[in-house]
């Protein structure tokens, strides 16, 4: 039972197990008269890291239909800029993000900031690449990657199958939820000095965005939500673009 109505990332069709969401007012039910309660509970499984198992005493039935389409299949779309220098060209700078999405139940916004936002901003810089007289030394792959809310699918297979070598691939930069706030943030660019001063000078010059980035995490720390963290577990340079709301700022629907 997942406590929340908006679909859960990175859950995988697993034969045998009945996966559904509740909401917090029937959680609050289950709770009723136990003693205990969600917050402290949880608190209780991110201190010791050990379940928090109890009866509640009660019974729940929940009636639902669902249909599994095995034959569903996924693509991820490739655009590329070759390089123009005779040795760098071998060499490959990846900007990504995901393209599938979920959105919140009942309502109609499937995917509109998470991710339509980066495969948005993905396209534009691709096509204001592709016409700008300044060309790059190093080849530039353009990816919107499928299947990263089942269970970044589409980045192990891109990794797995890469187009150009993983060693040859210099790094990758991810494009996740990037169209609400006007706060910009950049993971991982502050151990990278001469590249933080890129999109520093570029922010301080034309953009003029609250700006917060964050030291490079080594791979594997922490449960892997992003295409990123795919990229980087195969040695790859991976950054993560994202925004941010400022104090103050009226909020949008997550989705």
């Amino acid at each position: 039972l997942y406590i929340r109505k908006i679909a859960n990332p990175n859950t995988s069709y697993n034969k045998g197990l009945i996966y559904c969401h509740i909401d917090e007012k029937v959680v609050a039910d289950f709770f009723f008269g136990t003693g205990k309660d969600l917050k402290s509970t949880l608190a209780q499984i991110k201190e010791t890291l050990k379940p928090a198992s109890f009866s509640t005493g009660k019974k729940a039935t929940i009636s639902a239909e669902g249909v599994y389409h095995a034959e569903g299949k996924a693509a991820n779309v490739i655009g590329i800029i070759p390089g123009t220098d005779p040795v760098l060209k071998d060499e490959v700078i990846i900007i990504g993000g995901h393209f599938d999405g979920v959105g919140d139940l009942g309502r109609v916004m499937p995917g509109a900031h998470d991710n339509a936002s980066g495969s948005a901003d993905i396209m534009a810089a691709a096509k204001a690449m592709a016409k700008s007289p300044v060309k790059l030394k190093r080849t530039v792959v353009f990816i919107l990657i499928a299947g990263e809310e089942c269970g970044l699918y589409g980045a192990k297979h891109y990794c797995e199958n890469p187009v150009f070598p993983i060693e040859k691939t210099v790094a990758y930069f991810n494009l996740d939820m990037v169209g609400v706030g006007s706060g910009l943030r950049v993971g991982g660019i502050e151990s990278f000095p001469h590249i933080l001063k890129c999109f520093q000078d570029a922010n301080d010059e034309f953009i003029h965005r609250p700006f917060r980035t964050s030291k490079y995490r080594k791979p594997g720390v922490g449960r892997p939500r992003s295409d990123g963290s795919i990229f980087a577990k195969d040695g790859i340079k991976a950054f993560w673009f994202g925004t941010f709301y400022q104090m103050g700022e009226q909020r949008l629907p997550f989705y």
